[in-house]
């Protein structure tokens, strides 16, 4: 949205759904459930009820892998990318969690056991100083000025260095929406000069 629309440029939250987050509650036939979270509530729940309940009703809670087929399969005539990717996740989570809890397992050891010891994690937004505080140790930083806005695009958006000062913390620059193609290789010089890598 920041080609050609300045009034969306400096906030992404601008420009999405103010749609709630959803719970998808899965119940097994002895009344054990799980949940699995989602986002874009109204349409999201929408296509949880009333195209994958019928379809996955009676279905063995087990057969993980079934079901996600099942649900991208019966998806595809709305296309199984967009909001019923989101219904998908809600529900193949809420499916893993109950599998986990009625084989009393961890949802990683149905998956094959931990591939490492621990996970890095950043948190993506632009308030550096919540993250701080929630004891993040990196994020990805939105950049609002991206390709449609020339080959200094970089210059325009605050200084990712800026906002955490002289501290340990990690910053590196969401290029995913705002940096596509050839531009984002040619910003990638200007990044690594203040140590931000483009993710």
């Amino acid at each position: 949205m920041s080609r050609g629309y300045p009034q969306y440029k400096l906030l992404r939250a601008l420009w999405m759904p103010q749609w709630e987050q959803v719970a998808c509650v899965v119940t097994a036939e002895d009344g054990t459930w799980e949940l699995g979270l989602t986002n874009y509530s109204k349409p999201v729940t929408t296509i949880i009820n009333d195209h994958f309940a019928p379809k996955l009703e009676g279905e063995s809670c087990m057969a993980t892998e079934k079901l996600w087929d099942m649900m991208f399969r019966v998806a595809s005539p709305s296309s199984s990318s967009g909001l019923a990717s989101y219904a998908i996740s809600a529900v193949d989570l809420a499916l893993w969690d109950l599998k986990g809890k009625l084989l009393k397992m961890p949802v990683y050891e149905l998956l094959g056991e931990p591939a490492r010891g621990e996970i890095f994690c950043y948190a993506t937004d632009n308030d550096t100083d919540w993250h701080m505080e929630l004891e993040f140790k990196a994020a990805k930083l939105a950049c609002p000025y991206g390709t449609a806005d020339g080959l200094d695009a970089l210059d325009k958006n605050d200084d990712p260095g800026g906002k955490v000062g002289g501290s340990s913390f990690e910053v590196a620059s969401d290029m995913a929406h705002d940096y596509q193609g050839p531009h984002g290789f040619d910003l990638l010089p200007s990044l690594e000069a203040i140590n931000i890598p483009g993710l």
